[in-house]
């Protein structure tokens, strides 16, 4: 499982430092690299690639990359679960995707994958 990476403000830093008022935000199925980095690899012929994952109820869910053109809004099942394939052309041998995770009340959480032909 992957964790979320905090993004703060400099007013937030100062007053807030609540663990709990982070959006809880997790990946499936890739290699944690440090907090808020993960990787996966996928096949040299491969051309998607299914991101799953999990965060809060009533969250709103974004995933974004400019290697892929990619910016789109994820819908969540009845789980709080999300799954999102993606096309990743023959010719890119390396992406980076952001997911991130919003919540009224709370503060944005996101995770940046780094997707890599083996």
């Amino acid at each position: 499982m992957v964790e979320r990476k905090k993004i703060k403000t400099p007013a937030e830093s100062k007053h807030r430092e609540n663990h709990n008022s982070w959006i809880d935000l997790s990946l499936h199925g890739v290699e944690t690299v440090s907090s808020g980095e993960s990787r996966v690899k996928i096949t040299p012929d491969a051309l998607n690639y299914t991101i799953k994952g999990k965060t809060e109820a009533n969250s709103t869910m974004r995933i974004e990359s400019a290697d892929l053109n990619l910016k789109e809004k994820l819908k969540l099942n009845e789980d709080n679960e999300f799954e999102y394939t993606m096309n990743i052309p023959a010719d890119i041998d390396k992406a980076l995707v952001k997911v991130r995770a919003s919540k009224e009340g709370k503060e944005d959480s996101f995770i940046n994958l780094t997707i890599e032909r083996a």
